[in-house]
């Protein structure tokens, strides 16, 4: 069927064993005579004028049997140029009957209206509609027929059909809109995400250098130290040489003796001996520091993957903390309770340690605001893990000084926040639950006290059926 007229569909088809009935639908519907029913009743209704009814330019085809019948309509639709309407017989000696016949046209093409037509009255309608359903795209009609009622349904139903086509054409454009709208509200989404991530790196950007300088420093001072002792080393070492050559001449010489004791003075032989241990284990220990901090940052950096993997949230939490440690180290201490045997998790190692971060820098900032007036106290944020059952549980407490229960059911509403201006954008809680409950399917709750707040993040250890469907749809 062209584009153009594949909405206009008047090709019905009869089947019926009976040769003479296939004559009497033709007539009817083909309009090969002149109806004098029609054009009375036509008469009586409007009175006497010289138009006629109009009749429809019907496509018919016709078939004795009903698995002939059957395969007419499945080639057609296979085609292309499917059927809107078949009269269908009930009794079709020796062949299949109206019920069977209809079941298998349905299969092929569920959209065909069918009429049957019927002399007898050994099946009544709640048989017919429990043997076939669909009792919206059934009618029965007895024989014999009225020809306005024939042209009537004829006419009825080909235009429901027609209804019908363009209903489901205009869903699949509707679905295609929605799909597109969807697939651009998830790039949006994950478009978001990454701006966030690339926001919460530039704000730790200055922390972490920072971080970074300090044990650089002491790697630095070390360092200088151990060079500069170093050239005193090698300068008693070559007067250490000086006697030992004299030794073996057997001319030993006490000036040289002299100069040895002077040259461990000037140096501070005993000193060097003591600290420079020290210093190499400190210039060490900023070493590995630096190491731990650029890795960190580095995974946190990290684009991460699309679909979940199974991860160590254990590792992701000490990533972040280490790379959040500015954010929270002059207002709290950190105390971390991981479960050391926590089976891995299916997540989004990157979404999840954007939610670790936001909550972490959330908490930093609830204690600053708790110790405001008291700056010589510092707060405790202590972040712990266990497996519950199918569940690995994530939470992150403080000592701040709660949220006031009024705006506890707004906290995860996008662009809600209480902080002042730019320091916050209400954007942390609102992904961290977007994370949590949509992307994998967990639980995300607060609860909060005049002493301090609580999220309880959960994960789901195991990925159900309908949440690996929906991550495929996806």
């Amino acid at each position: 069927m062209s584009q153009e007229n594949e909405h206009s569909n008047l090709r019905i088809i009869i089947i019926d064993d009976t040769l003479a009935i296939h004559e009497d639908y033709r007539r009817v519907l083909g309009g090969t005579e002149t109806d004098e029913d029609l054009d009375d009743l036509e008469s009586e209704l409007f009175g006497d004028t010289d138009e006629r009814v109009v009749t429809e330019n019907y496509e018919i085809d016709s078939a004795e049997q009903g698995e002939a019948g059957f395969q007419m309509v499945r080639d057609a639709y296979l085609a292309g140029n499917p059927y809107a309407l078949a009269f269908v017989d009930m009794r079709m000696p020796p062949g299949w009957d109206g019920f069977t016949t209809i079941q298998h046209m349905w299969e092929h093409d569920p959209e065909i209206q069918v009429v049957i037509c019927t002399a007898y009255s050994d099946s009544s309608w709640s048989e017919i509609f429990s043997t076939l359903g669909h009792p919206d795209r059934l009618l029965v009609l007895k024989k014999p027929f009225d020809p306005i009622e024939l042209k009537q349904l004829a006419s009825a139903l080909t235009a429901k059909w027609q209804l019908i086509r363009r209903a489901n054409t205009e869903n699949k454009r509707l679905e295609a809109l929605i799909t597109k709208a969807t697939d651009k509200l998830l790039a949006a989404e994950s478009e978001k995400l990454q701006t966030q991530k690339l926001e919460s790196i530039g704000r730790l950007a200055a922390g972490v250098a920072h971080e970074i300088n300090t044990p650089t420093q002491y790697v630095t001072d070390n360092i200088s130290y151990l060079a500069e002792s170093i050239g005193g080393l090698l300068q008693l070492i070559g007067e250490y040489q000086n006697l030992a050559a004299v030794a073996k001449a057997e001319n030993f010489s006490t000036e040289l003796l002299a100069k040895i004791n002077d040259a461990e003075e000037e140096i501070d032989l005993e000193f060097l001996l003591e600290e420079m241990p020290s210093a190499a284990a400190q210039a060490m220990t900023g070493v590995k520091r630096i190491t731990t901090i650029v890795t960190a940052m580095k995974e946190f950096s990290h684009p991460g993957q699309k679909d979940r993997a199974l991860v160590d949230i254990n590792r992701i939490i000490e990533s972040t903390t280490t790379i959040a440690r500015n954010e929270w180290k002059y207002a709290a201490e950190l105390e971390l309770d991981l479960q050391e045997d926590l089976p891995p998790v299916p997540c989004m190692s990157d979404e999840i340690g954007q939610v670790v971060l936001n909550m972490v820098v959330n908490a930093a900032h609830g204690i600053e605001e708790a110790i405001a007036d008291n700056p010589d106290r510092t707060g405790l944020i202590r972040i712990s893990t266990q497996k519950d059952g199918e569940w690995a549980v994530i939470r992150i407490s403080d000592t701040g000084a709660g949220i006031p229960e009024e705006i506890r059911d707004k906290i995860f509403d996008p662009f809600f926040t209480t902080k002042e201006v730019n320091k916050g954008t209400g954007q942390g809680l609102a992904i961290a639950r977007s994370v949590v409950v949509e992307k994998h399917q967990g639980t995300l709750e607060c609860e909060s006290s005049p002493a301090g707040t609580t999220f309880i993040v959960r994960l789901p250890l195991v990925i159900g059926e309908g949440a690996a469907d929906d991550e495929s749809d996806s």
